[in-house]
């Protein structure tokens, strides 16, 4: 991520809707707390980039921009993904908006935004998501959660019995194979490989969607993930058909006529001791190859992919996967071009989008319920009323939770999916030269048709 970063912004973002009016000295009073605690501050850098530390916070480094009324938060997020932090400046940057103008913010059912942008190279999306809960446990005065550190250890450190007694030798075949996996994958039209401009379409799903989905998903005795790349594969298919089938192989080249998806893989779990309150990156991902999905039923698809993930899952591959791009790198660094840099993987290992999948059910943002489910009165406040007398809440809650993946040389269009209870959101982020705004808005929708066909 940091290499990427030499050629354009790598950032990430996560954004909470909370209730009440929103007071932004509260929030940078318990961001500070909070970053102060965790010890992270500005970074300092060795001279090989090999390892970094972070200056003690001070409280100038910290603050939350707030926005005009007027201002929304997904066209802020667009702004702040495509705006690189500077050499040593603080890594993320937080904000705070009201909601959108059809809410009354004069009412007791006001509600407000606050999100983080941040260089995605210092944290995933469940460390960002530990983070913001700290934040908003001191800015609603609830009982703070134990504090999270820096320190962590290294990758051998807790994967090291994942990868066999060779590890040099695993990183070597995994390349290798990847490569080999990717040989007859579809490129993605790239207008210009050195513009990393990238778009942002949210979308909230239709309420009790997700549930359909699972269990559909058990019926298939596949996972919701299986599903959703089932769905955006014959998306993505349909939609690239005609420019795949059109161009013929060059001589001594293969044909590249079928279609590669990414998946985005949270492996903290797979560790050899609890990283929960590690901040820090411990991602991988893994991919399928599929053949014409577009024309494939539904059921032939979902039993392909499970197959494959299944197998991925079984042999640990996620983890084998990431310790390859110690390969990659070595490769990387010997392109001179940043044009070169930036049509590394698209040569190599050409994806046409990813997904990134995250169940929040449950979790601090969906507390259980007592008197009054939490949805109930979520979408109580949301109409522009008060909570009820009898409900468990009190003070701000969390009304919503929506994450945000970047683009870059790998991917040049993410499908980010949050799952909350009943509901589902879907933010979906492209490279402005790869597709246009209607053409996003256009694969949005049709994902979305498709899964209410699919799981009706």
């Amino acid at each position: 991520m940091r290499r990427w970063d030499q050629l354009a912004p790598y950032n990430a973002g996560q954004v909470m809707r909370v209730s009440g009016l929103g007071d932004a000295a509260r929030w940078q009073a318990a961001a500070r707390k909070v970053l102060t605690d965790l010890q992270l501050g500005r970074p300092v850098f060795d001279a090989a980039e090999q390892t970094v530390r972070f200056s003690i916070p001070r409280a100038e480094d910290i603050t939350v921009t707030q926005l005009a009324a007027s201002a929304t938060w997904e066209a802020h997020c667009q702004v702040e993904l495509n705006r690189p932090f500077a050499p040593g400046a603080m890594p993320v940057r937080f904000f705070m908006v009201p909601a959108a103008p059809n809410h009354d913010t004069a009412s007791p059912g006001a509600s407000h935004y606050f999100g983080a942008i941040y260089d995605h190279w210092i944290a995933d999306s469940r460390a960002m998501r530990n983070l913001l809960q700290r934040i908003f446990e001191y800015y609603a005065s609830r009982t703070p959660s134990p504090p999270l550190t820096l320190r962590g250890g290294g990758f051998a450190d807790h994967y090291r019995r994942h990868l066999g007694w060779w590890p040099a030798a695993a990183r070597l075949r995994e390349s290798a194979l990847s490569f080999l996996r990717h040989r007859r994958a579809s490129r993605i039209n790239l207008r210009d490989p050195l513009d990393f401009s990238a778009g942002l379409i949210y979308q909230q799903l239709p309420a009790g969607l997700i549930g359909r989905v699972h269990r559909w998903a058990r019926t298939q005795q596949a996972s919701v993930n299986d599903v959703f790349l089932a769905t955006l594969s014959q998306t993505m298919g349909e939609a690239t058909a005609a420019e795949r089938y059109r161009k013929g192989g060059r001589l001594f080249h293969p044909v590249r006529r079928k279609l590669a998806l990414g998946t985005i893989v949270d492996i903290r779990d797979l560790a050899s001791q609890s990283l929960e309150r590690v901040f820090g990156v411990f991602l991988s991902s893994y991919t399928v190859v599929l053949t014409r999905p577009e024309a494939q039923p539904p059921e032939r698809l979902i039993e392909v992919i499970s197959r494959r993930t299944r197998q991925i899952k079984r042999h640990y591959a996620t983890i084998r996967n990431l310790a390859a791009l110690e390969s990659v790198i070595k490769w990387w660094d010997r392109y001179q071009s940043p044009r070169g840099r930036a049509l590394f993987f698209q040569k190599n290992i050409p994806l046409i989008a990813g997904i990134s999948n995250v169940n929040m059910t449950s979790s601090w943002v969906d507390p259980p319920p007592t008197t009054i489910s939490h949805t109930a009165v979520s979408a109580t406040i949301a109409a522009g009323n008060p909570p009820p007398p009898n409900s468990f809440l009190t003070g701000p809650m969390v009304l919503d939770y929506l994450r945000i993946s970047p683009t870059g040389p790998l991917l040049p269009l993410v499908f980010t999916l949050t799952t909350i209870g009943p509901r589902l959101s879907l933010c979906v982020t492209y490279r402005t030269t790869a597709f246009t705004d209607e053409q996003a808005r256009a694969l949005g929708a049709d994902f979305i048709k498709r899964l209410e066909q699919l799981c009706p």
